[in-house]
């Protein structure tokens, strides 16, 4: 059995992380491995069950809140290692992948996995650093200023521990493998492993059928909506600006979004009017999310390219693909390998207002062109992104290193 860890595990609405971890889960399943979850954080109320076919177990008792369940791992880390090591050799485990960027939880798998003799890999999906210095400092509050300051005082033990002490690491971009190589981490132990999908062979029959036509003209942003990072006020700018000319164009955010984010959004809506063409939608059931983006014009991941996005891959990218609708994406490098402006998705050469309404409108006035894109999109999770060949090649990987 495979053991899939993480601290961000959420069940039952999940996230980008949650939903990465699920098709690398299925991908072990697919060459032959049972898998399961391990959730170091209580799924809302439940301590056991299926998310997305994948059984989860939770082994702990949680604290009041997120802080104090942090407290606890950290005061009971003995005890923890303990259970793990008793459920683990129950289990039958012979690989934990872990998915979570808790340095606390890492030592205490790290710990498992040494005393029941079993390899560790980390799964790292962004450079700490990066993200720390993205970080909007102009809207934070005291509280927010306290958890950035306790954030940094992390990133030493990040890159000393997180990133020394697995067996293996897995880097979900080139860019970021180097990044890691580069605080000198052997490249050998670096497994390459991209934003992932797994293909069942009803999935891929059904790959080329004609999607949904658009009839709502509905721009879908899906996840964190942290502006620098995510590039939100470019895109709301671009709504805006179509909606000048007289097209009619709808933006939706879905997602966990902060208050503060919720707020932002809402009030530029707001203040130009266009309370009816941008809406938060929030946090919904993923049936409810998939069906939405399934039904959209298009799908936008627009991120400038700043340095905490130049070592990273957008994991909803992968839910957005599998829509069979077109994507919109900035130009940053690490598509390059993968996607192609005007076949498989749509990429902005600069990053501005101006270029990214031209992309929207094309699609608005162009559908079948549109329908045409998420179809070659679509194809490519089979080609670039299938969980079940990616995992089969980091076993390879692991079985000779």
């Amino acid at each position: 059995m495979v053991w899939v860890t993480g601290d961000g595990l959420r069940f039952p609405y999940g996230n980008a992380s949650t939903n990465r971890l699920a098709e690398i889960a299925k991908g072990f399943q697919s060459n032959g491995l049972k898998a399961k979850f391990i959730p170091f954080s209580r799924p809302a109320t439940l301590t056991r069950g299926n998310y997305n076919t994948i059984k989860f177990e939770y082994y702990f008792d949680n604290g009041k809140s997120k802080y104090s369940n942090k407290f606890l791992t950290f005061l009971n880390f003995r005890s923890r290692v303990a259970t793990l090591s008793e459920a683990c050799k129950k289990d039958n485990v012979s690989l934990i992948f872990c998915g979570t960027s808790s340095i606390s939880s890492l030592m205490i798998l790290w710990s498992v996995g040494r005393k029941c003799g079993i390899p560790i890999v980390y799964d790292i999906v962004e450079d700490p650093i990066s993200s720390w210095l993205a970080k909007d400092l102009k809207h934070f509050s005291f509280k927010d200023w306290v958890r950035h300051i306790l954030n940094l005082l992390k990133l030493p033990l990040i890159y000393l521990l997180g990133w020394k002490l697995p067996n293996y690491i897995c880097a979900i971009t080139n860019e970021l493998k180097h990044r890691i190589i580069s605080t000198g981490v052997d490249s050998k132990i670096i497994y390459t492993f991209p934003i992932v999908k797994f293909i069942s062979e009803a999935e891929s029959e059904s790959i080329t059928q004609k999607p949904i036509q658009d009839k709502r003209a509905t721009l879908i942003h899906s996840g964190s909506t942290y502006f620098p990072k995510d590039g939100i006020g470019t895109i709301m700018e671009s709504v805006r600006f179509l909606v000048e000319k007289d097209i009619s164009i709808n933006l939706e955010f879905y997602g966990p979004i902060q208050e503060l984010e919720s707020s932002r959004i809402n009030e530029f809506a707001k203040k130009h009017r266009l309370e009816e063409n941008i809406k938060v939608k929030g946090l919904v059931e993923l049936p409810e999310l998939f069906e939405a983006q399934r039904n959209a014009m298009a799908l936008i991941c627009f991120k400038p390219s700043i340095k905490q996005n130049r070592f990273n891959f957008a994991t909803k990218i992968i839910d957005y693909l599998n829509s069979g609708r077109p994507v919109i994406l900035s130009d940053l490098p690490v598509y390059d390998s993968f996607f192609e402006d005007g076949k498989n998705a749509l990429i902005c050469n600069e990053f501005n207002v101006e270029a990214l309404a031209e992309k929207i409108e094309y699609l608005y006035k162009q559908p079948e062109k549109a329908n045409q894109i998420g179809i070659e999109g679509k194809k490519i999770l089979k080609s670039e992104f299938n969980s079940s060949g990616l995992t089969a090649s980091l076993l390879t990987f692991i079985d000779q290193n």
